[in-house]
């Protein structure tokens, strides 16, 4: 076997069928050679174990499995196979509610290979402007049916129509394209994404551990790695995302813990980065601020937060107690 440069990292917590699908896709359209999986499980099902212990003894060199019998939350279960994988070159984060299909992995790592400026690269996904009427059909059903085998059945019948879509779209001849996002508050997908393991050498971990679980984590690491270097978007690969189907199992009922968590942890990033924020801020020309404020549901939220943040800085640090947001996370079942 060679010795593979990308180190995947798929977290799943508790979604066996969208997990099955998803290591699937990555088997059947992946070369085996160029990677090494890492499936973290959190308070996993038996169902979860036993699929993963499927594909691990098919793909024995391929697959590291890695048990948390706590739920750790998708930053701590993606920091700890930290040791395991930082000496990788790239590392690919994905999430276990995703389908790739064909030339997914070797397109991302293409960009990283040939320029060397970039720093990290995400895929264009299938979002819900460009779905049909059928698709929004599907997605909807899948929203409000109860029955667990009616679920997983609009979701295959959703992920097969989209992919044929797809494959009448695509074109051979533009496997290679990449844009470079020169916005800078525009952030990779924390579904699906590709680093330099390098920048995180000296840190000892790839996700900031004191935002707890999740939320504000995709724009804390892009942000963090424009540091370094740019951002590519692969417009010309399809990569299915089913949506939030981890989340829905997290506390379930729970939405007022949910949403606080989300709050705090994204108020603690812009937070953190609120100086370099500011400055980055004052470089935008007024009338693209005015049309981002119209249309950037994300950037329109950041400036909220720095308007609290600017006028009540010595509250913040009170507010922002980790202790208090991992109680929280308690709440919804989450030990981070």
């Amino acid at each position: 076997m060679n010795n593979p440069k990308t180190a995947i990292i798929l977290v799943n917590y508790r979604t066996p069928f969208y997990l099955n699908l998803c290591l699937k896709s990555i088997f059947r359209n992946t070369n085996t050679d160029d990677f090494r999986l890492f499936l973290v499980h959190n308070e996993p099902d038996d169902l979860s174990i036993r699929i993963g212990e499927k594909y691990k003894r098919k793909y024995t060199n391929c697959i590291d499995i890695t048990i948390h019998q706590k739920n750790l939350g998708l930053v701590g279960a993606i920091n700890s196979v930290y040791e395991k994988t930082c000496k990788f070159d790239y590392i690919c984060l994905i999430n276990s509610d995703i389908v790739v299909t064909k030339n997914w992995l070797d397109a991302l790592v293409y960009v990283l290979d040939t320029d060397k400026d970039v720093v990290q690269v995400t895929a264009s996904f299938y979002h819900d402007h460009s779905l049909s009427l059928i698709e929004k059909l599907f997605k909807f059903l899948s929203k409000v049916t109860v029955n667990t085998f009616l679920e997983n059945l609009v979701s295959l019948l959703q992920l097969n129509y989209a992919i044929r879509k797809w494959n009448k779209a695509y074109k051979q001849e533009e496997a290679n394209k990449y844009d470079i996002s020169d916005f800078v508050f525009d952030f990779c997908s924390g579904a699906c994404n590709i680093f330099r393991a390098k920048f995180f050498t000296n840190l000892g971990y790839y996700c900031d551990p004191n935002i707890v679980h999740g939320y504000g984590d995709d724009f804390d690491l892009t942000y963090y790695l424009r540091q370094f270097g740019k951002i590519a978007v692969c417009n010309n690969i399809f990569i299915f995302h089913f949506l939030n189907k981890s989340l829905h199992k997290i506390g379930n009922g729970k939405y007022y813990f949910k949403t606080k968590l989300q709050f705090l942890n994204e108020l603690y990033v812009f937070y953190k980065w609120k100086d370099r924020i500011l400055r980055d801020l004052q470089n935008i020309d007024i009338n693209v601020l005015v049309d981002l404020i119209n249309t950037n549901q994300f950037f329109k939220n950041m400036l909220s937060f720095m308007f609290l943040i600017q006028n009540n800085t010595n509250d913040i640090n009170v507010i922002l107690d980790i202790n208090k947001r991992k109680e929280i996370a308690r709440n919804l079942g989450i030990f981070a």
